[in-house]
């Protein structure tokens, strides 16, 4: 390979410099490049003659490589009969001496965090006197003898350092591992060029921003007041503990969505001195998932900060790196279960709920507009919503400024939690479209205040101790198709101002063993904290009686039923539980529910309360009156449940709009027919004149 002629860069090798005090970090590092480069320049002109080639291949290049004149013992054997070479080492020894004594400088962190070794500091300061002086490529070439070879690489570095072997950068070393230095590609035969990482440049020069890999991903978290009842002095203690015995610390938080689970760790973070870095790793694809994890730990171990990890892959397990910051936070849902890590001790902590008065104090810090909404009106919207201090500090960004806006934004919050778990249900009914007997309306009249109260009754010391389980208000509604337990459903979730949740049982029952149980913890402990009244329609499906035990599918049908029952015992929300089968339901359920609500195929008073209420409704005002006589008929000899009248009635509207005619006897009696031929009961209808007779 040729190139063009190598100038010698004399004043490197003429003139000498000597460590003063007072000289900068990087001015030691500098001058002690510079000092074992013009002692290799000295040897380099003994053997050559002061000539070192540079251009085409010489017979004395040739004869030089053939004959192994350029060794490290030959330098070293020569150094000790040159007299001058003893000012070269007092030189270089001046240097390396003060910079024995820095123990406070980005390089002196560097080497310490990282525990470099002797020769892992030659390549590091070789690289970092490239990188403030670019001008000393002309030097590398030299020493090279290579014009094109203007740059640092590993077998300088090795003479520079006398290392007979050459070999300064071990791939398994610190330098590599943590991605401090990388060594670039080049020709066979050409050294491999070695250069500082620019995070690493950036953090020596005395700045360190976020590692290019992490802009986008990670981002500096910080605390806020936290409130009285998080636990920070009690982890702060715990993992003081674990840090003073040399060890690692990962602590898991788990909570709902916008708990205030990434602040604890911020404050906790904080309490122990120190700044908290968090890494969404839902932005990292598989590809450069490796990458950020380990760029994320060494800009932790740089800035002494905490990692907090949140998002998709902190389930599964993290990639291996070099070394782990030693405070780490994992941040996710309740069945958050990380793999072990050697050397690590794992703590664990459940987010406390909010209590009444630490929400009042959040609604009024966090949304200003608050602090002027009645009184009573702010206790509604704290007890009937629960929702979190991050979801408070999002509706105060979005400057809510009424009531009427802060409840329909603590639903919307909230409202996704799910996921495919279940599917929101309109609630577009009122408590008067109910047409209830009046033992199941006074009963229905308790539900609902029980609701509305429940919130500050379960903060009562007293009554949590008496009733450590089963906060939760739970009602099982049963009785045949069409009789108004769905409609009902809708009619508390409006009454309450809560969405109403179906909760889909084809997603949440599995045919794998685990997977159930583990849908049913999920829905539970989501649903707890939003603001939504749960309904399993049709609940004898996941509600059934538990069976004899006869194969290994009975016995982990069995172990779902168990674990649901469990988790409806721990459950502290509202749900609905709607059955046509209450005799399939397992009893242990039955005598855990406080509300038991029997709905009745409609008796001929309620069916003509329905009737005249879907007419007028339906058919209009005007058509109402004339057509109450048949009405009575219908509702007195017609067995037919409420959901069958408003779809009798549905199809009289039609009827009559195709005929171009006002809804009559009819069109009514044909929507009848075709709802009792759905059940096989269409000769019970009989003549359509004894109904014209009655009407």
């Amino acid at each position: 390979m040729t190139a063009a002629p190598i100038d010698r860069p004399g004043t490197m090798a003429d003139t000498p410099s000597l460590a003063r005090p007072g000289d900068s970090v990087r001015d030691l590092v500098l001058g002690r490049v510079r000092a074992r480069a013009r002692r290799r320049f000295a040897w380099l002109d003994h053997l050559r003659g002061r000539r070192l080639g540079g251009g085409a291949v010489t017979a004395e290049d040739i004869d030089l490589a053939l004959e192994n004149r350029d060794t490290v013992a030959s330098e070293l054997a020569w150094r000790e009969r040159d007299a001058g070479m003893a000012a070269a080492a007092g030189e270089i020894a001046a240097y390396e001496r003060a910079l024995a004594g820095d123990k406070t400088s980005e390089l002196a962190q560097l080497v310490r965090t990282y525990e470099l070794l002797d020769h892992e500091i030659d390549v590091l300061h070789v690289c970092w006197a490239t990188a403030m002086e670019p001008a000393q490529s002309k030097v590398w070439s030299y020493l090279h003898g290579h014009a094109s070879q203007n740059y640092p690489s590993e077998a300088l570095v090795g003479r520079l350092a006398d290392r007979a072997d050459g070999l300064v950068v071990a791939r398994s070393g610190a330098l590599l591992q943590w991605e401090i230095v990388r060594v670039d590609e080049v020709s066979p035969g050409d050294p491999a060029p070695i250069s500082l990482d620019p995070a690493i440049l950036e953090f020596l020069s005395g700045g360190l921003g976020l590692d290019p890999a992490l802009v986008g991903r990670a981002e500096l978290t910080p605390p806020h007041d936290p409130p009285p009842s998080w636990p920070v002095e009690a982890l702060v203690a715990r993992i003081r503990r674990v840090l003073r015995e040399g060890r690692g610390m990962r602590v898991t938080i788990v909570g709902p969505q916008r708990s205030g689970r990434r602040t604890l760790a911020a404050c906790v973070t904080a309490a122990l001195g120190a700044r908290a870095l968090s890494v969404d790793t839902s932005a990292c694809s598989d590809a450069d998932w490796p990458a950020v994890h380990l760029r994320a730990q060494r800009q932790a171990l740089l800035m002494g900060t905490s990692i907090i990890w949140y998002g998709e892959r902190i389930a599964g397990r993290f990639p291996s790196s070099p070394g782990q910051a030693r405070l780490q936070f994992l941040i996710g849902d309740v069945d958050l279960s990380p793999v072990p890590s050697p050397g690590v001790v794992d703590d664990r902590v459940v987010m406390p709920g909010l209590s009444l008065d630490e929400r009042q104090a959040a609604w009024r810090r966090l949304v200003p507009a608050s602090q002027a909404w009645p009184a009573p009106e702010l206790t509604e919207v704290v007890e009937r919503y629960r929702v979190q201090i991050g979801d408070i500090a999002a509706l105060g960004e979005r400057g809510v400024d009424t009531v009427a806006e802060a409840r329909a934004g603590c639903r919307k919050l909230t409202r996704n939690r799910l996921g495919d778990l279940g599917q929101l249900v309109d609630t577009p009914f009122k408590r008067s479209d109910l047409t209830l007997t009046p033992s199941l309306d006074r009963l229905l009249d308790s539900f609902l205040f029980e609701a509305r109260e429940r919130a500050r009754f379960w903060e009562n010391p007293v009554a949590r101790r008496l009733f450590p389980r089963g906060t939760g208000l739970v009602a099982l509604m049963s009785g045949s198709p069409g009789t108004g337990k769905t409609m009902t459903a809708q009619v508390v979730a409006a009454e309450l101002g809560l969405d109403l949740v179906r909760i889909d049982l084809a997603s949440t029952v599995n045919k794998y063993i685990g997977e159930t149980a583990k849908n049913l913890r999920r829905i539970f402990a989501r649903a707890a904290e939003m603001n939504a009244v749960l309904l399993f329609d049709e609940a004898d499906a996941l509600f059934a009686k538990r069976t004899d035990v006869r194969d290994a599918h009975d016995r982990h049908a069995n172990a779902d039923t168990n674990y649901l029952l469990q988790q409806l015992e721990d459950f502290d929300g509202i749900a609905l539980l709607a059955s046509n089968r209450k005799q399939n339901i397992d009893g242990a359920f039955v005598r855990r529910i406080r509300y038991l609500m029997d709905f009745p195929r409609p008796r001929p008073p309620e069916r003509l309360a329905i009737w005249r209420r879907l007419t007028r409704e339906l058919a209009g005002e005007d058509r109402a009156g004339p057509l109450d006589g048949l009405l009575s008929a219908f509702a007195e000899l017609v067995d037919l449940s409420g959901a069958q009248i408003k779809l009798a009635l549905l199809g009289a509207v039609f009827c009559a709009k195709e005929g171009g005619q006002p809804v009559d006897l009819d069109h009514i009696y044909r929507g009848i027919e075709r709802e009792l031929a759905k059940e096989g009961r269409s000769g019970e209808l009989g003549d359509k004149e004894r109904f014209r007779r009655r009407g």
